[in-house]
């Protein structure tokens, strides 16, 4: 398929998921043991997930975060970068963390809506919520923008729509762009591509957030089992650059 079709990333992912879905019928067994078993050490200290509020206003925001953390989630992650000025996200954050308290685990989601001056602008602000992860806050392939924003904030830098292949992460990696990769199986178009991009980052002493987007329970049998082994899981506020 890489060699017939360029790019479309998340229609090879799916292809790639319905065959080990078929073939773990065929077998018998459950996707997760296809791809490597359970990793028990894992399973033992727990994976913290996210739930996701969209850019909403800040009252819809804070009820939705306080509902789900009053459910169990235990973080939260925020959308922002969707308007004209990124105060509008600050009021939302603002209300977010009112409402989940100060120790939930929270971050924030910018899918590169933001300029290079609008990222320096409000990251101390985020910080100053307690905001522990920025997730692409500059455009796609702009490394050197978000190589900025990362010299200038004091919270960690994520890098998703900046990663889709082995290349982009070594570009991301090359331009110090971020202090964590975000990775997940329909982004990178298959496993095996995904565990590549792993271990390129954890080689250079960069944390890798994994995660799963539209590919539900296949994807995610294989990101525990598979990818925890070879990689660091940013789930958590990082001490310390790279």
């Amino acid at each position: 398929m890489d060699r017939k079709v360029f790019a479309n990333s998340f229609a090879k992912a799916a292809v790639e998921m319905a065959l080990l879905d078929l073939q773990g019928q065929i077998l018998g067994v459950p996707v997760y043991q296809l791809l490597g078993g359970k990793d028990t050490e894992a399973a033992a200290r727990g994976i913290r997930l996210k739930f996701v509020i969209g850019a909403v206003e800040p009252e819809l925001a804070a009820q939705r975060a306080r509902h789900m953390v009053g459910r169990g989630w235990k973080a939260i992650k925020v959308k922002v970068g969707r308007h004209e000025h990124p105060r509008i996200d600050v009021a939302r954050l603002k209300a977010v963390r009112d409402a989940i308290g100060p120790d939930t685990w929270l971050s924030v989601d910018a899918n590169g809506g933001y300029t290079v001056e609008q990222a320096v602008w409000v990251a101390p602000r985020l910080e100053q919520l307690g905001v522990v992860l920025f997730e692409q806050p500059t455009r796609r392939g702009d490394h050197a923008g978000m190589a900025e924003v990362r010299r200038r904030s004091g919270i960690p830098i994520m890098a998703d729509e900046s990663v889709f292949t082995p290349q982009d992460a070594l570009e991301v990696i090359r331009h110090q762009a971020a202090d964590v990769l975000s990775l997940y199986p329909g982004k990178h178009g298959r496993h095996s591509s995904h565990a590549a991009d792993c271990q390129d980052g954890r080689g250079r002493g960069i944390a890798v957030h994994h995660r799963s987007n539209l590919e539900r329970e296949v994807a995610t049998a294989g990101d525990g089992p598979r990818h925890a082994r070879h990689c660091q899981l940013a789930v958590r506020a990082l001490s310390r650059r790279p």
